[in-house]
């Protein structure tokens, strides 16, 4: 406390200046809303994270086209991370702080980032087994890797709040009307029947790769 002797208060980690310990409820209130907050923002940047390392790996070694531009992954960090993140960094959250941080941060990001690369190879292999052009290869990349990344932001969200509700779908509608409205700023072309089936399917597989990596993650004790 305030009132303390000086040497007490220099080693101290924190000191109440009018030596009052109501203000105690507010300080604990505010650490675990910057902790648990950050732990979310921080799962989705190193979703990203992870996905660019394995298909830098990926496309570095092997005589591949890169699938994506760079407006196309700009669209999906803006809108399906950087917006959400900077509203979860914000919001009121009173949960505890449970142990194991940096545990926790991978793997909720580990599933979303390596079923976002498994669906850029799923989609290397169509190409070339249906001949796909690789404009149209380029935007249905994008769409699988904003399936993916918009499973980990429903991850991330839980539990859904009214505010996690309006926030994901006004995020998804955001997604949809910038690819539709603006397709030749974000290099998106139209696709066929049976392109749009692939794509599907595809977005589909991604979606239940990512929840069965993630059971198989839950199971796993990582010290941090």
């Amino acid at each position: 406390m305030q009132s303390g002797s000086d040497a007490v208060r220099a080693v101290s980690q924190l000191v109440l200046m009018n030596s009052d310990f109501s203000s105690m409820p507010p300080v604990v209130q505010e650490g675990r809303r910057c902790i648990n907050n950050i732990r979310r923002s921080a799962s989705l940047f190193l979703t990203k994270t992870i996905f660019s390392f394995l298909l830098t790996v990926v496309y570095l070694f092997l005589p591949l086209n890169y699938p994506f531009k760079p407006i196309q992954l700009t669209l999906i960090s803006a809108v399906i991370i950087g917006i959400p993140s900077f509203l979860l960094a914000l919001e009121t959250n009173k949960e505890r702080v449970s142990s194991g941080f940096l545990s926790h941060i991978f793997k909720r990001s580990a599933a979303g980032g390596i079923s976002a690369a498994l669906g850029a190879g799923l989609l290397t292999a169509a190409e070339n087994i249906w001949s796909i052009a690789p404009e149209t290869a380029s935007t249905m990349a994008t769409v699988i890797t904003a399936a993916a990344f918009f499973g980990t932001l429903f991850h991330v969200c839980r539990p859904f709040t009214k505010l996690h509700a309006v926030m994901f779908i006004a995020l998804m509608a955001l997604f949809t009307g910038a690819a539709l409205l603006f397709p030749k700023v974000f290099y998106l072309v139209e696709l066929t029947a049976v392109q749009a089936v692939i794509l599907v399917v595809l977005c589909a597989a991604v979606i239940l790769v990512q929840a069965g990596l993630r059971v198989i993650l839950n199971k796993i004790k990582i010290k941090d």
